[in-house]
């Protein structure tokens, strides 16, 4: 098994998650006698204040670490849930039985939380004290296998096919949930189009994004199909992002 990799500011504790934003000369006395004693809520302050690297070279132990950002792709609705309540096993089974599928790929993400269709795509990041592992081991994936093979291994979640896939079993290490709006989600788009390069393949909305990226919209026949659509696409690339197509084309 493996512990995170990566790190990041670690979850707010819910009764100071407010902290973070509110200028430090506006918390009550009482409030910043209670963070001068904590470390987690001094460090979360400070954060706040602009005092990372003063920080973290005053830090006699290391940084937490997380793994991601964990991209979740899902329909509005459903994402203003998650973000009210946390993430949740489903009630039905799918190909990973209850689990939760997010991905460390944006343009995966993407497909299932598309914008202009009404969904959205929530970032998430995995806490330090996740248990997880990328080693199957032969682990039959049908069926019941996935949620046989976390109750039994008291693994929190699995990273496979190249992180394409992580299968969260337990919902309380995803943390530092956040919904990107349409901006981040086209710019990150973007910056994984030019990280694949012009061949790679993708679905939906995503695959025509790509297309108009590479300068390839006069040979794909959803975009000559639907001009309106094409120019659309176009117009949200300019606004969102600064340009229409790859500065490599």
């Amino acid at each position: 098994m493996r512990r995170s990799q990566r790190w990041w500011p670690p979850r707010l504790p819910s009764d100071f998650g407010w902290v973070a934003w509110r200028r430090l000369d506006e918390v009550q006395e009482g409030v910043a006698g209670w963070l001068a004693s904590n470390r987690l809520a001094a460090w979360v302050t400070g954060l706040a204040c602009g005092r990372l690297g003063e920080m973290l070279g005053d830090m006699d132990t290391p940084a937490p670490h997380l793994i991601g950002p964990l991209y979740h792709g899902t329909r509005a609705a459903a994402a203003r849930a998650i973000l009210r309540e946390g993430f949740r096993r489903s009630r039905s089974r799918s190909y990973t039985g209850t689990s939760i599928c997010l991905s460390e790929s944006l343009t995966l993400a993407y497909e299932y939380g598309m914008y202009e269709t009404g969904g959205c795509v929530l970032e998430a990041w995995l806490a330090p004290t996740a248990c997880w592992t990328d080693r199957l081991d032969g682990l039959n994936t049908r069926g019941d296998a996935w949620d046989e093979f976390f109750a039994k291994s008291g693994t929190d979640a699995v990273r496979g096919f190249g992180g394409n896939v992580w299968v969260v079993w337990n919902p309380a290490v995803l943390v530092y949930i956040n919904r990107m709006t349409h901006r981040e989600a086209i710019r990150r788009l973007c910056a994984e189009f030019d990280e694949d390069g012009p061949h790679c393949g993708y679905n939906g909305v995503v695959s025509d994004y790509a297309s108009l990226w590479w300068k390839q919209d006069a040979t794909d026949p959803n975009l000559i199909r639907f001009p309106d659509h094409c120019r659309q696409l176009l117009a949200r690339l300019k606004r969102f992002v600064g340009c229409t197509h790859s500065t490599r084309t």
